[in-house]
């Protein structure tokens, strides 16, 4: 029985399949990428035999793998690069990067205002459902009584000298033309 021959080997030029992206989401991903350039973390050198560097940086080769998957599927407005770089530095970094990126997360985060900070917030959506309270936005005049007005003429007075006005729809001209 005969065998068929396997193929001949030829070397050929390496293809790469091209994947229409959104130019947003390439440069969303630019942009990343440029962030973590100005980073003081590096992940580890990758050296396929001594003296032989394949990757001069792990996690950047690995953050790029990861770009490049969220920008075919659509979720690149999704990543996060801090939670990205917290979790390599949690499992990959040293000591000494587990130790800067915290100090570098705290000198991040925003200090409680000492006082109250007021107007709206930046989503409305974000507001809590609270309960409906009645305010009494006029003042009511059940707390005056007829007594404080007799008070201010008690002297004698007549009212608009003891500062009440009194309303006077005609002006005076017209009660001397009606004498």
């Amino acid at each position: 029985m005969d065998l068929p021959l396997p193929p001949r080997l030829t070397r050929q030029h390496a293809t790469f399949v091209e994947v229409k992206s959104d130019p947003k989401s390439v440069a969303l991903c630019a942009q990343i990428v440029k962030a973590y350039h100005n980073l003081p973390f590096r992940g580890p050198v990758l050296e396929l035999i001594p003296g032989v560097i394949a990757v001069h940086d792990m996690w950047e080769a690995n953050l790029k793998d990861e770009l490049m998957d969220r920008t075919e599927f659509g979720t690149v407005e999704q990543f996060s690069l801090e939670v990205w770089l917290k979790e390599k530095v949690e499992r990959e970094g040293t000591a000494d990067q587990r130790q800067r990126f915290a100090a570098l997360l705290d000198s991040l985060a925003p200090d409680e205002p000492d006082e109250p900070v007021y107007g709206l917030p930046d989503d409305v959506l974000d507001v809590v459902q609270q309960p409906l309270v009645e305010v009494s936005a006029y003042r009511n005049f059940d707390d005056i009584t007829v007594d404080d007005v007799d008070d201010a003429t008690d002297d004698g007075e007549r009212p608009a000298e003891a500062g009440l006005e009194t309303a006077n729809p005609l002006p005076e001209e017209q009660h001397e033309n009606d004498n």
